[in-house]
This record gives C-alpha cells, sequence and structure tokens, in this order.
C-alpha cells in the first residue's frame, strides 16, 4: 500500500529551489517516479513550495 507525503515550506525569503530540491531528494531519499505533485510559486514577497510524494508504508 502506498502512503502519500507532504511537505510545505513558505518563507518571506527567497528560496534557492534547486538546492532545496536537492537537499529535500537526497535526505529523504525521494526519486523522480514517487513525485505526485509539485509546485512552487511566489506571490508579492512570499515563496512558497509544495511537494507531494509516495512512498510505501512498509519504509
Amino acid at each position: 500500500m502506498m502512503m502519500v507525503k507532504n511537505i510545505w515550506i513558505a518563507s518571506d525569503l527567497p528560496l534557492n529551489l534547486i538546492e532545496l530540491i536537492k537537499k529535500i531528494f537526497n535526505d529523504l531519499e525521494i526519486k523522480d517516479n514517487q513525485i505526485v505533485n509539485f509546485d512552487y510559486a511566489r506571490e508579492n514577497d512570499r515563496y512558497e513550495f509544495h511537494l507531494e510524494y509516495e512512498m510505501s508504508n512498509l519504509e
């Protein structure tokens, strides 16, 4: 059985998206085929990052 996990990050400081993604993927050992949803937005001076990924409930 697969579970979907969510990561939400919001900041008033600029986010280095590429470095942030690399760190999250490496630390959590997320593979490309596990990604369910990915979103990054900037509105005024607010940055938001959202990632949903699947993982086995056995992990």
